[in-house]
């Protein structure tokens, strides 16, 4: 009946029937004629045919899918709700693709004549997919997470960190890879920056992997105290230092490690400004590959461990087994998102490699193009792997999708409490109306009763203080006037007792005048000339510099010191300072002066060196004894036990290091010996090693302390022992991991043959300044001076409020501040000492090379390691414990006169007259030829190391090697360096009859005897080779 109506009611349908029917067919034999004839002419390999093709698809399926369904929906079938729904979904989708298609076919053309490329836009097509993809997904992951609470787990702080990383790449990294990809003309360091951005966020997916790995390691690790080790705050902390530290990692080519490009405008491509040898050497092999296989080591233990705790809880229902199953199944999930992140990236790594250490035609550029396309795809991946795997961000992911779709049945239940209380509301509206007119009206009695009392209070505490301030002001202007009148009297008095006092200061105003002018003068007068190319006028530039400095700061704090103005302590103690530091510099440059003029006579400034040389031996032992005395001392009271020792102990190694390997391995490089350019570049990071080891260990020295002053309270236990150890240990990882950076091919260009190590021969200067200078020395010197001026402001306002007051809280914050002014003093020496040669490597890189001569950077690295001297005599004069500990030490060693002395007194207590013969020996031992006879050996010592050191360079330098007579001299030479260096100082401590093992002091008796054999043998060799050449003079 329905259809009789339908056909009697709605002819003209049947007659738009049969059109669709002949359209649909048209569609469909039309596009496949069009899709075969395509096919079969090869045209796909042509980007604008694949998007022809594409519409050819969509046309075709209109014609099978949309015709039809417009059709049934044409006759008003009746079906359900949600197949209509999807019915004209369908049908939309087809006409929106044909849309589309046409759009990109016409962009295609535009682009064909404006940017002719190839089928790189196929690529860039899909990196608008995968953009929006990463985009979409990780925003609704973020959002799940958020609105379910759960950042208040440390794991999913991670989570989201990753989350939002993977974002960027949608937002950021995607664009600018697309950029890339077309080839823009751009600046170089704008392509050097755009590259950098797009490393970073990789670098961060890294970090934060092994962040979550390490977060569920100690989850199983130490589950009971979890909670307390991982806390939200700290885990945010974290996130922060990785997201840092792959900043620094990714933006290292900004500091100078990238290729070399003439012209300022580039065609900007990855790999034409970003070298190999970062991408694989120090990027895969240095911050990938490890990381990958530490995670894979956490993930492999955390199976291992639940599964057996889960084996071991069989068929037992507690809350033990419930944490581990938790625990298994979040593992699974996060294993697989690193599987999916090592996946999606080895194979672009693995094609870099290829192209680095094998031919550079092995891998095309459409291959490196799937390979970016594959690791940006990872970041679209990992929220499905997040909304299917995780359950709680599964559960919030689905109550956001039911809030923005509710169900059919959710909506009419609550359509049905809206029809039931539709009475209520009436009713409501009554009873609200009432109640509001009442409480109006008995508002607006409180409220007026409320004013009144307001104003009449107002007005009366405003008359009273209005008496009270003009009362208050004139007393008070009333004692300043008396004050004035009080200060102008004793300036009458001051002026008319102590004239004298004013010739002086007028006198001392000429001399700053004239100081000035004359001072400004002369640079002026030398900046014209051009004489600051002389080294001698460079320090005459710098002598006339320190002398205006005294005229215009110098003279005027003496004049304010010479009227004794009242100030505080330590601003009077600066000014002191201040003026003693320009007068020391005056006769620090004076004495510059004479040397140079010393050495332009007697020495050529080419030879000039070994006097530089002999001064580094003798830095180098003083860096050694000294040190090695320091760590001693330490080591015997047992300081070694509180956290700040740990890490001053290490600094102590780090300047004995510089005495054993760093200067000799200086020298080497010094005198351009000839080794292998791998072997010289190995050299010159070893002696970098030292230095950014030094830093690192200065700023966890300032934190350390600043933790002192800040969680007193938590100090001990937030700082224990061992994280000092393990803090200590990473601040060397990551020195080495610096310094060795041009061992990942940050360096010169190679040398195969007749190289001559220079360190600035394998070194370049952008490392040294962009990337060590101004990335890792700069901003920890800043770090460490705000710490430390915040604990001098902590110590000394808790000093002030504990004034008078002998309680355990004063002598703490003394304490406290006194080891802090010596570690500034440690810190301010640390700068003096390198800030010289950083400067003189800034302007050779930025200025002009030769305004730095060779001789001054050889002083700049000469007082760099004067630094690891200075450093132990700071430690055994200011620091306490280390002050007692080397008194403790030296009366050890002068123990052995002690026990003479107690040997003696029993041998006289004996005797009749044993107190004048007592007193006559203690003198004697006390007094005797033992400690000059010390004295001398010193200075047999010290000529016996300069001495033979210049026999030695006189026999290399005049080539005399190639006779065997100086072959032996230089042998001799040798062994008695060795014995004023080793034999004289274990010598001195024989005498002393230091207490050590048996088999120390066996050891230290037969290296002398050994030096002594050798010097003889070496004397009986040099009698021989001339006896032999006097007895057979022609063979």
């Amino acid at each position: 009946a329905d259809l009789s109506l339908f056909l009697m009611g709605s002819s003209a349908v049947w007659i738009f029937l049969p059109f669709e029917v002949v359209v649909a067919l048209a569609c469909c034999l039309g596009n496949v004629l069009v899709i075969w004839a395509v096919w079969t002419c090869g045209a796909l390999r042509q980007p604008t045919f694949c998007f022809i093709v594409s519409l050819a698809v969509a046309d075709f399926l209109v014609g099978l899918v949309t015709i039809p369904l417009a059709v049934l929906l044409g006759i008003h079938m009746k079906i359900p709700f949600y197949g209509c729904l999807f019915m004209c979904c369908v049908a939309i989708l087809l006409e929106v693709a044909s849309v589309i298609l046409l759009l990109a076919i016409a962009v295609d053309r535009f682009l064909r004549v404006y940017i002719p490329l190839s089928a790189v836009w196929i690529f860039l097509a899909f990196e608008v997919v995968v953009a929006v993809a990463c985009c979409l997904g990780n925003a609704l992951v973020i959002w799940a997470v958020w609105t379910c609470g759960a950042l208040k787990q440390p794991t999913f702080c991670f989570i989201v960190s990753l989350a939002v990383a993977d974002l960027l790449v949608g937002f950021v990294t995607i664009p600018l890879a697309v950029l890339l990809g077309v080839h823009i003309n751009t600046s170089f360091y704008g392509c050097l920056f755009m590259c950098c951005v797009t490393i970073l966020l990789e670098g961060a997916s890294v970090f934060l992997l092994l962040a979550i790995a390490v977060d569920r390691f100690l989850r199983v690790y130490i589950p009971l105290r979890y909670k307390s080790t991982v806390s939200k705050k700290r885990s945010w902390i974290v996130v922060a230092i990785c997201c840092l530290a792959a900043a620094l990692l990714s933006f290292t080519p900004m500091f100078g490690w990238h290729n070399t490009v003439d012209a300022n405008t580039v065609e900007c491509r990855f790999f034409a400004v970003i070298p190999y040898s970062y991408f694989v050497n120090f990027l895969f092999f240095g911050f990938f590959l490890p990381p990958l296989a530490i995670m894979t080591g956490l993930y492999c233990y955390i199976f291992l461990t639940t599964r057996r705790q889960l084996r071991a809880n069989i068929g037992v229902a507690f809350r033990s087994s419930t944490y581990y199953q938790q625990e298994h199944r979040l593992a699974v999930s996060l294993v697989l998102v690193l599987g999916l992140f090592a996946v999606c990236w080895l194979p672009l790594f693995i094609m870099v490699t290829v192209r680095l250490y094998g031919c550079d035609d092995m891998v095309s550029s459409g291959a490196i193009d799937i390979g970016v396309l594959l690791s940006h795809a990872n970041s679209a991946v990992n929220p499905i792997v997040y909304a299917f795997k995780i359950p709680k961000i599964k559960e919030a992911c689905g109550t956001l999708f039911k809030r923005v779709f509710p169900d059919r049945e959710q909506q009419q239940s609550e359509q049905n409490n809206t029809d039931k209380n539709s009475t209520v509301e009436n009713t409501g509206t009554n009873t609200i109306g009432t109640n509001n007119s009442t409480v109006e009206n008995t508002g607006t009695n409180i409220i007026g009763t409320n004013n009144s009392t307001a104003e009449n209070t107002g007005t009366n505490t405003i008359g009273t203080n209005n008496s009270t301030a003009e009362n208050t002001g004139t007393n008070t202007i009333g004692t300043n006037n008396s004050t004035a009148e009080n200060r102008m009297a004793d300036l009458s008095l001051f002026l008319m007792g102590s004239s004298a006092v004013w010739i002086f200061l007028a006198f001392e105003v000429i001399i700053a005048v004239a100081c000035c002018l004359g001072n400004v003068l002369v640079i002026w007068a030398v900046w014209t000339c051009g004489a600051l190319r002389q080294p001698t006028f460079r320090f005459i530039v710098s002598l006339a510099v320190a002398d205006l400095l005294v005229g215009s700061v110098a003279i005027p704090l003496a004049v304010l010191l010479g009227v004794h103005m009242k100030i505080a302590f330590y601003g009077c103690l600066f000014m002191c300072c201040v003026t003693i530091l320009l007068e020391v510099a005056s006769v620090i440059l004076l004495l510059a002066i004479a040397v140079i003029r010393f050495l332009r006579v007697y020495i050529p400034l080419s030879s000039a060196v070994w006097i530089v040389l002999s001064f580094e031996v003798v830095v180098a032992l003083a860096c050694c004894l000294g040190n090695a005395l320091v760590i001693w001392a330490v080591w015997t009271c047992g300081a070694l036990r509180q956290p700040t020792f740990c890490f001053i102990v290490s600094l102590a190694v780090a300047d004995l290091l510089v005495g054993c390997m760093g200067i000799p391995l200086a020298v080497l490089v010094d005198i351009g010996m000839a080794i292998p350019f791998y072997g010289c570049l190995f050299m010159c990071c070893i002696v970098l090693l030292l230095e950014v080891a030094t830093v690192i260990l200065l700023l966890a020295i300032a934190v350390d302390r600043f933790l002192r002053v800040y969680i007193p309270l938590r100090y001990k236990s937030t700082v224990s022992k061992k994280r000092s150890w393990i803090v200590v240990a990473i601040c060397w990882l990551a020195a080495a991991l610096l310094s060795f950076t041009p061992m990942f091919g940050w360096h010169k260009t190679f040398v195969a043959d007749g190289f001559e190590c220079k360190f600035f021969a394998v070194v370049p200067h952008e490392y040294l300044v962009n990337f060590l200078f101004f990335g890792f020395f700069l901003p920890p010197l800043a770090i460490m001076t705000g710490l430390y001026c915040y604990i001098f402001l902590t110590t000394r306002r808790q000093l002030r409020v504990n004034i008078g007051v002998a309680s355990k809280s004063s002598r703490y914050y003394q304490k406290e501040h006194r080891l802090a002014v010596s570690l500034v003093l440690v810190l301010g020496l640390f700068a003096v000492c390198w800030l010289p040669l950083f400067i003189m490597f800034t302007i050779r890189l930025y200025g002009n090379y030769n305004m730095v001569s060779p001789d001054a950077v050889d002083i700049g690295v000469f007082l760099s390691h004067v630094n690891s001297t200075v450093n132990p005599i700071v430690y055994a004069f200011k620091i306490p414990k280390i002050k007692e500990a080397c008194k403790k030490l030296w009366r050890r060693v002068c123990h052995a006169s002690e026990q003479d002395t107690t040997d003696i007194n029993l041998n006289f207590s004996r005797t009749k007259d044993s107190s004048t013969e007592f007193r006559s020996a203690v003198q004697d031992l006390q007094d005797s030829a033992r400690w000059e006879f010390i004295l001398l050996e010193v200075l047999i010592a010290v000529a016996c190391c300069l001495g033979n050191v210049l026999v030695i360079w006189a026999v290399w330098i005049c080539g005399a090697f190639r006779q065997p007579t100086f072959c032996f001299i230089a042998s001799l030479a040798v062994a008695d360096f060795l014995v004023g260096s080793v034999a004289i100082p274990l010598a001195v401590l024989v005498d002393l009859h230091l207490k050590t093992s048996f088999h120390g002091c066996l050891f230290m008796c037969n290296v002398l005897l050994m030096l002594q054999v050798a010097s003889v043998v070496f004397l009986l060799a040099i009698a021989i080779d001339r006896c032999l050449r006097v007895c057979i003079p022609l063979t």
